[in-house]
């Protein structure tokens, strides 16, 4: 079994219009998020890939490899892409100085969300 991890990428640096012009879908939307410092987006998945483009600030996201439920982790940094395969089980947790990003869903259709309860211990 493969191990399913989000990606991601490091690019230039947009303002929320370049990035909107970049990421927006032919049809359908975005959204635009603002998290205060440790704002915790707990466990959960989405029915369709999501795209997050960080804007400013940082944005640590947690996700359980689906062979052995380890716990991984990596940081998105202001520029950053990150790709979210559909049903990867994640978090996320807003940096120390709050964190502003797009969420791109595929096809630009809101995604389905389903809460997750995760042992991390």
């Amino acid at each position: 079994m493969m191990t399913i991890a989000p990606e991601i990428l490091s690019e230039p640096v947009l303002t929320i219009t370049a990035a909107i012009e970049r990421y927006a879908p032919t049809q359908g939307g975005i959204e635009f998020q603002t998290d205060i410092a440790g704002k915790v987006h707990d466990w959960h998945s989405h029915s369709v890939s999501e795209r997050i483009v960080v804007l400013t600030g940082a944005l640590s996201v947690s996700w359980v490899h689906g062979e052995n439920g380890r716990i991984g982790e990596a940081e998105a940094l202001t520029g950053d892409r990150v790709e979210l395969p559909a049903h990867l089980i994640h978090r996320s947790v807003a940096g120390a100085d709050g964190c502003a990003y797009l969420i791109c869903p595929e096809g630009g259709v809101a995604a389905a969300t389903t809460p997750h309860i995760v042992d991390h211990r």
